[in-house]
């Protein structure tokens, strides 16, 4: 082996001593053991110092982690050898470069003994493929970057050179020699400076510059141009950067129209985005022939795919005829290709479609417009519309009733089908003209100019107007009249629902009539009533008189003087009785009487001097309030004595059942707004029934008529004056009359009126 061996060496030693090309033998780690001559001039290092190192130590640092990877690849029998061309480091400290070529050399065992290697020396192949290639690398980038403005930029990004035209001034407008030494940052917007900063940062690191920035430059005149900047850099043989070459291309109308394109989309895309109804846009899909055999969905908004129950994703792309399967109708089909074709667009109202077998038929209203080799869909879902519609005509056809829409001007925009069978009028005769055309008294119709105000305020309101048939005659009809209230919450318009009720009329004016002749037979009887009720003391007065007189006269001893007594009395009882007649009769006609400026106070404290024997017979305790401030009114003073006596003897006869000691009465007066309010309260049985509407003929007493408190009324009513009745706080009967306050006298009054009287009263036990 030996042997073998230094023959082998021997051989290598006589063949590679005369090469011109460096060769040489290693070990598999890498350290030359045998080299020539050529190698010792490739490296200008010397035998001994060559053989005292490895490969590894001559190779650049910059390539030696390639040249390893090769290496383990040869050692790990991955391949029998390689080629490689890299640098090595020359005695002198110079860099050349080699063609390097290792062939594994292996014993008779197949083992790996070394490598031998050929070294050609390659650093000016190199250097003049680097001339070439950046002599390449200029004009390609010249080429590239051919636009409206050249700069070339020293390392620091500062114009040494700047393209010009014939006047010498750059596309920007500036003198080209003044530009020279500027950087692109003064020219640049001040807005866009950031953004130069950082990639003039990652230009200088890496030489890395986006091919699609866009800067706003200063023009020679004050303003800005958006300019394609690009930026390339300039390396020299040794692949060191040595400047830059920057070619900028006036993209500024290219970039506004851009941005109102964007602005545009953006404003469509919302205006798509905010529409209440389904809006999509669909491009035709053509077979080889060229004929159109379904569309697909190109955009579509929110709604198209709440209608469809699609999400966006899923439609955009997707072809129609699966999603919408009533567009395979070859009728409908065939209009959206007659819109395709002819660019006229699609309209169809209240489209009738089943969306699937047993479902409900929708109602839709479509629209369709061509553009492009597409089309624009807007449809709106108006089945509960139609629904809705088909129901009330439905409704108004057989409930007899007539139902009309008018706007704020009283035009009649609508009209019910039941018009014909109603009035004989057809729709098409009251459409567009006014509500009140049609009633008696046309557009001076009282009833509806005094109920308007109200109906522009939301309420509703109930009329009664005779209307004209189409045959000239005169029918009653009832109008509910409501207002429609838009969306906005303002009145936009009035709805009536009317129905004829001549039978009704006629039949409440018999009852009038009937009611009318009821009533003047009550009053007669009710006059007769009130005559007697008033009469009977003085006549029962008169009657006692009269006895007396016959004793006096029977009785030969009575005095003169007693019948001088007695004869003025039955005088005055006979007129009372007569001036009571007239004051009744005058009071059931409602004939007014004079009234006169009195203290109501005065008027109460005078009926109860003549009340006050039945109290103090019955113990009844009296309570009063008031009485004794001045209470000025408007009145008949004999009227209001008779209203109040009435009601002081129905207190007195209806707490007949009370205990002796236990009755109460209570007399107060105070003032209610601009009234005089006498309250009348006892602790009796009290009214029945305080809610009915019937106020004559009430009583609170068993064998009572209510004769009393009819008299009551009619006084306070020919008084200007009202009564009301109620429970009392005592426990009975409250009877409040209220009469109006009489106006000042002076000016104070005038001024502000004089202060509610103070409350004085007491309780008295009689």
């Amino acid at each position: 082996m030996n042997r073998a061996l230094h023959h082998d060496t021997l051989l290598f030693q006589l063949a590679a001593e005369h090469s011109p090309i460096a060769m040489g033998l290693a070990t598999p780690g890498g350290r030359l053991r045998e080299l020539n001559g050529a190698l010792e001039r490739f490296t200008g290092r010397t035998r001994e110092d060559l053989l005292a190192r490895d490969w590894q130590s001559l190779t650049h640092p910059d390539d030696l982690t390639l040249s390893l990877q090769t290496h383990r690849r040869l050692l790990a029998g991955e391949c029998d050898h390689y080629r490689l061309t890299k640098r090595y480091l020359h005695a002198d400290g110079s860099v050349i470069w080699g063609d390097l070529t290792v062939s594994a050399v292996k014993d008779p065992e197949g083992r790996l003994w070394g490598t031998i290697f050929q070294l050609v020396d390659a650093t000016e192949i190199v250097q003049t493929r680097r001339q070439l290639e950046s002599g390449h690398e200029r004009f390609r980038q010249l080429a590239e970057l051919g636009s409206d403005l050249m700069v070339m930029l020293d390392t620091s990004l500062r114009a040494v050179w700047i393209s010009a035209d014939s006047e010498g001034r750059t596309a920007l407008g500036w003198p080209a020699d003044a530009e020279l030494g500027v950087s692109l940052d003064q020219r640049v917007h001040p807005d866009d400076r950031p953004r130069l900063a950082e990639l003039s940062a990652a230009l200088l690191a890496s030489g890395q510059w986006p091919r699609d920035c866009l800067l706003r430059m200063r023009t020679a005149s004050g303003g800005y141009r958006w300019m394609a900047v690009m930026v390339a850099p300039l390396r020299e043989s040794d692949g060191t950067i040595s400047g830059y070459v920057s070619g900028l291309r006036d993209v500024d109308e290219l970039v506004r129209t851009r941005e109102r394109e964007a602005a545009e989309r953006q404003r469509l895309r919302a205006t798509l985005d905010s529409l209440l109804d389904p809006h999509v846009v669909i491009e035709a899909v053509r077979d080889s022939e060229g004929k159109v055999v379904d569309f697909r969905y190109l955009a579509v908004n929110p709604m198209a795919c709440q209608a469809m129950g699609q999400p966006m994703e899923r439609l955009l792309g997707a072809r129609v005829l699966p999603v919408v399967p009533a567009l395979r109708d070859p009728e409908l089909f065939g209009r959206y290709l007659h819109t395709l074709e002819s660019g006229e667009p699609l309209a169809i109202d209240n489209l009738v479609i089943a969306e699937a077998v047993g479902q409900p038929l929708r109602h839709f209203d479509l629209r369709v417009v061509k553009l492009g080799d597409g089309l624009v869909v807007t449809w709106r879902d108006i089945s509960e519309r139609a629904e809705m519609s088909e129901t009330i005509e439905l409704l108004t056809r057989s409930s007899g009733e007539l139902v009309v829409r008018l706007d704020l001007d009283g035009i009649i925009r609508w009209v019910s089908p039941s018009l014909p069978a109603l009035l004989g009028w057809q729709p098409q005769q009251w459409l567009g003209r006014r509500g009140t055309d049609f009633l008696e008294h046309g557009g001076a119709c009282p009833g509806y100019q005094q109920a308007r105000p109200r109906l522009l305020a939301g309420e509703r309101v109930v009329c009664e107007e005779r209307i004209r048939t189409a045959d000239g005659s005169l029918r009653w009809l009832e109008s509910y009249v409501t207002p429609h209230i838009g969306r906005s919450g303002a009145v936009e318009g009035l709805v009536l629902a009317c129905r004829l009720i001549d039978e009704r009329r006629a039949a409440q004016e018999a009852l009038e009539r009937k009611s009318e002749e009821l009533r003047r037979k009550l009053r007669t009887s009710l006059a007769a009533a009130a005559i007697a009720h008033e009469i009977k003391k003085p006549l029962s007065l008169l009657l006692l008189h009269s006895r007396l007189v016959q004793r006096q006269l029977a009785d030969a001893t009575a005095p003169p003087a007693a019948l001088a007594t007695l004869i003025p009395a039955i005088e005055q009882n006979a007129r009372t009785v007569v001036e009571t007649i007239e004051r009744m009769n005058a009071l059931l006609r409602s004939v007014p009487t004079e009234p006169v400026r009195l203290d109501l106070g005065s008027v109460v404290r005078s009926t109860l001097l003549y009340q006050r024997p039945r109290l103090e017979r019955r113990g009844i305790r009296l309570e009063t309030a008031a009485l004794e401030a001045e209470w000025l009114v408007q009145g008949d003073g004999t009227q209001l004595q008779i209203a109040l006596n009435n009601l002081i003897d129905n207190a007195i006869e209806a707490m007949a059942e009370v205990p002796a000691g236990q009755a109460r009465l209570r007399l107060s007066l105070e003032r209610v707004d601009q009234q005089v309010q006498l309250s009348v309260d006892d602790n009796g049985p009290g009214l029945p029934s305080p809610s009915s509407e019937q106020l004559l003929l009430r009583t609170s007493k068993p064998t009572g008529t209510g004769m009393g408190l009819f008299v009551v009324e009619q006084i306070l009513a020919n008084l200007g004056g009202n009564l009301e009745l109620g429970r009392s706080s005592l426990g009975g009967a409250s009877v409040r009359l209220r009469l109006p306050l009489a106006p000042p006298l002076d000016e104070r009054d005038q001024a502000g009126g004089s202060p509610a009287p103070p409350a004085v009263g007491g309780v008295e036990r009689l």
